[in-house]
């Protein structure tokens, strides 16, 4: 197999957030800087929601707190778990509930449960702004890709420029990263697909400064997807090979199987449905591995449509099994998403098939 195409794993979120607690807990400084260092992303996290808690309610802090702090700006240059530290050493009452709700806002967010972490995040920003806090562009920002997935663009795209702003004015270059990227969506879906690019541009150097390979690779299969929307599809091949091998980098297992599936996207836009196929099947083999049902049936779907290209049974019975996962997605959004999918793609299926019919009448 290629390299584009051999088997990974996916990352255990779960297994590092202990290593890291076992590390944070016995105050090792080796061991929390390289667990940084193979994980900037997931050691932020930890410091947000299984650290911040006890800080914010007034507890001794776990041994390598600050440690853990100090590695996070070494490694990934960003202030904020630093920062945090400093404004707990003058906390006031506010403060405390405000980082008790954001903390709770960050767990929910981080499972995909949005609708649930919102309230928590608005609660938390008046007051995180107004006490100057480091995790108050962090608030916001998921509160703008919240608007982002209502559809209030606009909404979002003040918001993002605005972080853009606070978090490079604060050294979080993984925030302003982000930002950039999500304000690149709201460019790239219209007609603004130079602006799109700029920011991504810009993201992947952020990303990169963060010392984030798995999201440096995925921007830069992301900016090749929008010069493929302008017209110019030969350019970034040399990119989105580079997002397959830095996927497994992603400390959310998600985004490890999306990387794919963008990839996969692209090459059969690019009319190579075999190696469209090739890619998305082990998009699935990772969907399955996660066990998450929304992921199988997603995934499932892609591949139907890259074997429709060449293997019609093949495709069908495939697009069968995306609806009995279908049927086990509790997310009446997601879900709804997933169905209108499937059936696009049955009725791709169907034309292509009543077409090719029509034309051997016509040969007869």
């Amino acid at each position: 197999r290629s390299a584009a195409t051999r088997p990974v794993s996916l990352r255990d979120p779960a297994a590092y957030g202990t290593s890291l607690e076992n590390a944070v807990t016995a105050g090792e400084p080796a061991r929390i800087r390289a667990l940084v260092r193979a994980q900037p992303e997931g050691a932020r996290l930890q410091f947000e929601e299984k650290l911040l808690p006890g800080i914010a309610e007034g507890k001794a802090p776990q041994p390598g707190t600050d440690l853990l702090a100090g590695a996070i700006l070494e490694v990934a240059r960003d202030r904020m778990p630093v920062d945090v530290l400093h404004e707990a050493g003058d906390a006031t009452s506010d403060w405390r509930l405000a980082v008790l709700a954001y903390s709770s806002a960050r767990r929910e967010y981080s499972a995909y449960r949005w609708k649930e972490s919102e309230p928590h995040f608005r609660s938390a920003l008046p007051t995180l702004r107004h006490r100057g806090s480091a995790l108050a562009p962090w608030a916001a920002f998921s509160l703008g890709v919240i608007a982002l997935q209502k559809g209030k663009t606009r909404e979002a795209e003040i918001a993002l420029t605005q972080i853009i702003h606070d978090a490079r004015s604060r050294a979080q270059p993984f925030l302003e990263a982000r930002a950039f990227y999500a304000r690149s969506v709201i460019a790239g879906s219209g007609t603004r697909i130079d602006d799109a690019i700029e920011d991504r541009r810009r993201a992947l150097a952020l990303f990169e400064t963060a010392a984030d390979p798995a999201w440096a690779g995925f921007m830069d299969s992301q900016i090749a997807e929008l010069h493929a929307i302008a017209g110019r599809p030969q350019i970034g091949w040399a990119g989105r090979l580079r997002a397959l091998r830095t996927a497994p980098g992603f400390f959310d297992p998600r985004r490890t199987i999306l990387a794919f599936e963008v990839v996969g996207d692209d090459a059969l836009s690019a009319a190579q449905p075999r190696t469209s196929a090739a890619i998305y099947e082990e998009a699935v083999r990772l969907a399955r591995e996660l066990g998450v049902a929304d992921s199988i049936a997603d995934t499932l779907v892609y591949l139907a449509r890259a074997y429709a290209q060449f293997d019609e049974p093949r495709a069908r019975m495939t697009l069968s099994e995306a609806r009995s996962w279908l049927a086990q997605v509790q997310d009446p959004i997601l879900k709804e998403r997933l169905k209108g999918e499937t059936s696009l793609v049955a009725a791709e299926m169907e034309f292509a098939g009543s077409s090719s019919h029509s034309i051997d009448q016509a040969l007869d």
